[in-house]
């Protein structure tokens, strides 16, 4: 059984990363969602930052532009496939 630290709960000291892989087990939550504060998506995960940032934020105009990269992206592909 897993019992969190006072100490760790309150911010004054942290858990060994031994408690920190057995805490996200338990929980069942990704490594990179606790450290990071990022969503356990491979797909993502594959992706730069800057990708992930802009379609995570609130941007319209660079995620539309985004879009319009990817389908240009995505007709080459089928072009040379």
């Amino acid at each position: 059984m897993f019992i969190l630290d006072a100490n760790a709960e309150n911010a004054t000291s942290s858990f060994s990363l031994k408690h920190l892989i057995h805490f996200c087990e338990l929980n069942n939550c990704n490594f990179d969602y606790i450290i990071f504060g990022k969503e356990g998506n491979d797909a993502l995960a594959k992706l730069p930052d800057e990708i992930v940032e802009i379609l995570q934020g609130n941007n319209k105009n660079e995620q539309d532009r985004l879009a319009r990269y990817l389908q240009m992206f995505v007709e080459l592909s089928k072009e040379q496939g």
